[in-house]
């Protein structure tokens, strides 16, 4: 029999993984992220199977995100970087499913901060290619530039 602090533990970890399981369900029925090779690492990722970097992934969010935007910006850069960050938003709510996932089977605490670095590594470089601006289309004000304007003193 368990303790009602051991109950009451086990209960916080099963919500937490509906809840995210809840969220990853919502995002696939949504579609955002409809790449195959995307959503197998997604799901390998959240099996414990994870390969030895994460960089392909990343590769595929970025070759992802590309893509939409570049078929959604046509004559409207604007719609672009829209799309650009809710996909990139959703990537992150993705990879941050699968992670969890991927932690909360890992057997030991050092394997889980492990893999809790790596998330953080994976989730920081989709953050900084959706602030770079860089989704290969013109006529975009990138991040990079504002600043760099002349002034002009009237």
């Amino acid at each position: 029999m368990q303790t009602p602090r051991g109950l009451r533990c086990n209960l916080g970890i099963l919500a937490l993984l509906t809840a995210v399981l809840i969220l990853r369900t919502d995002a696939q029925a949504r579609g955002v992220l409809r790449d195959a090779a995307i959503r197998a690492a997604l799901a390998a990722i959240s099996g414990g199977k994870l390969p030895l970097s994460d960089d392909r992934l990343v590769e595929l969010i970025q070759e992802y995100v590309r893509r939409v935007v570049a078929a959604q910006a046509d004559g409207h850069p604007s719609d672009g970087i829209e799309a650009a960050a809710s996909i990139a938003q959703e990537a992150v709510s993705q990879v941050t499913a699968a992670y969890a996932a991927a932690i909360f089977q890992s057997t030991t605490a050092p394997e889980a901060q492990r893999l809790f670095a790596r998330f953080q590594d994976t989730v920081d470089r989709i953050v900084q290619f959706a602030k770079s601006g860089d989704f290969g289309i013109g006529g975009i004000d990138r991040p990079a530039d504002r600043g760099n304007e002349r002034r002009f003193d009237y």
